[in-house]
């Protein structure tokens, strides 16, 4: 028996015994989650020439879903039984999203950058709410995030495909899927950007073996984004602390120069 076990075995024949073992248990329960979901996916986004306008064709993108080379795909993940409401599905950003601020100007900003907002109206987003992007209704998570690459595969009448295959682990019970995506290619700190965005059907997770979730090409691929918003990164608060020590430095340097000077 180890030194460390036969402490334990020791001071469990004392009145504090039980509730040593509980708080080892306790402990052990935190430090190791009771399940880890493996998620293998194979999801893309597939366009006609035929399908779409030059300008779309150009850009690389199906106009259909408002995607694009790097467009960002976010999986989110959830538990049905705690959390059996689908308004998030086919509600407006507020069902998905937390405000971030309001804009006070009249920001022309549209998902893609250098377009004229007198000819593509449609892109410049009529609510002023700015949402962040990286928050989702309450118990869901953001398992995974990527971006959509080069197409991978041109078809005989001109279908390109974009697709994503990966694989990430999840701890926990999560016996929800879905697919989040936007137009935009980057959500920068402090500047506000409007995107495409949708989400595709809730898949419920038919285990293909113990701890393993496969999903397939499929219902999950037509991702259509239909909704325009603004969007704006909340800043981290390992930034936000960064942005105050800086503030203090500088004001610190300040004061000391000052104090230096002659009299």
């Amino acid at each position: 028996m180890s030194r460390i076990s036969h402490n334990i075995a020791e001071k469990s024949r004392g009145g504090g015994g039980v509730l040593l073992l509980a708080g080892l248990c306790a402990w052990l329960s935190w430090a190791c989650p009771a399940h880890a979901l493996v998620v293998q996916f194979d999801i893309g986004w597939g366009y006609s020439d035929g399908w779409t306008s030059d300008a779309a064709a150009e850009a690389g993108l199906r106009d259909t879903y408002h995607l694009q080379e790097g467009s960002i795909v976010q999986i989110i993940m959830f538990n049905y039984p705690d959390y059996p409401s689908q308004d998030f599905a086919d509600g407006p950003a507020s069902e998905n999203f937390e405000i971030f601020s309001t804009l006070v100007d009249d920001s022309t900003a549209e998902p893609y950058g250098g377009l004229d907002p007198e000819t593509y109206p449609e892109r410049v987003p009529e609510d002023k709410t700015v949402y962040d992007p990286y928050s989702v209704p309450e118990g869901h998570v953001i398992a995974y995030q990527t971006q959509i690459g080069d197409s991978v595969n041109t078809g005989p009448n001109g279908t390109y495909w974009y697709n994503i295959f990966d694989e990430f682990t999840i701890y926990g019970t999560w016996d929800q899927l879905y697919i989040r995506v936007f137009g935009a290619t980057d959500f920068p700190n402090g500047e506000v950007v409007a995107s495409y965005w949708g989400l595709s059907t809730v898949q419920t997770n038919p285990f293909a073996s113990p701890g393993v979730w496969i999903v397939p090409v499929g219902s999950l691929d037509d991702v259509v984004a239909v909704y325009t918003n603004y969007f704006e990164v909340v800043p981290e608060p390992g930034s936000l602390a960064l942005m105050v020590a800086g503030g203090a430095g500088l004001l610190g340097w300040r004061w000391r120069r000052r104090s230096a000077r002659p009299r």
